[in-house]
């Protein structure tokens, strides 16, 4: 995954939630959106935290 992808699907959530639905720290995820590399297993949790927003708008706001 890289850092493009990374923001793209983490936009609009803060560091401090998003580190914990990802299990890591705060740090980590500043470090992530600047360009560290973004370890599999962070990868793996992003894919399927994007998997659960995307099934939550559909179901949830179904028109838009």
């Amino acid at each position: 995954m890289t850092t493009e992808e990374f923001k793209m699907r983490c936009r609009g959530l803060q560091a401090e939630r998003l580190a914990e639905l990802l299990l890591c720290s705060r740090w980590s995820i500043d470090k992530y959106r600047t360009g560290s590399p973004i370890p599999e297993k962070v990868a793996r949790r992003v894919d399927e935290l994007d998997k659960l927003l995307e099934q939550f708008c559909r179901t949830n706001f179904p028109d838009e």
